[in-house]
């Protein structure tokens, strides 16, 4: 049994059961609410240019609201394209990354799989796609990837490319080729 004074609610009471159930509807509905909007801010964040956050990713850092190539890592993803373009996996870009020291955003062992994320990522192009993930329900806070269930936002040119678009495209086209993504 619980019971809340303040609220003249008893759990183990047929009215405080129905009581709470309908406060807890009540909450749920505010929480959804409450996602809705700002799920609504972040859509005209996008429409405007504008990314939602400062999230990080190799080869770049935020320099107040600009994203701004680091050259160290600059030179690592283009190493990361020239060697996909040359043929070779990412396996073995992996091994040769940890052969020359490398490591990732956050000092790890550079992975394979950051390897291929950072092949499929247009943000190296020096534009920026939004929305390439929804949260699809606001309790349980699941992403899931965008294909097509919301619009995505394409802003061109809004920082240093480190990787020209050509070579972007090339790499795409390959990894359908090799069936690698």
């Amino acid at each position: 049994e619980v019971r809340f004074e303040k609220e003249h609610i008893n759990s183990m009471d047929g009215d405080g059961e129905l009581m709470l159930t309908i406060l807890a509807s009540f909450a749920q509905e505010e929480s959804r609410s409450i996602s809705e909007n700002v799920k609504w801010g972040t859509r005209k964040r996008f429409e405007q240019g504008i990314p939602n956050g400062k999230f990080q990713i190799y080869g770049y850092r935020w320099d107040g609201d600009q994203l701004v190539a680091e050259p160290e890592e600059a030179k690592i993803v283009k190493l990361i394209y020239d060697n996909f373009l040359n043929g070779l996996s990412a396996e073995t870009t992996e091994k040769q990354l940890a052969a020359m020291g490398v490591k990732s955003y956050k000092g790890q062992h550079f992975g394979n799989t950051s390897i291929r994320q950072i092949l499929g990522n247009i943000t190296y192009t020096g534009n920026l796609l939004f929305q390439k993930e929804y949260v699809a329900d606001p309790i349980s806070k699941k992403s899931k990837i965008n294909r097509g269930e919301l619009p995505q936002y394409w802003v061109e040119n809004t920082h240093e490319a480190i990787i020209p678009m050509e070579v972007y495209q090339a790499v795409q086209a390959e990894k359908a080729r090799r069936g690698d993504g």
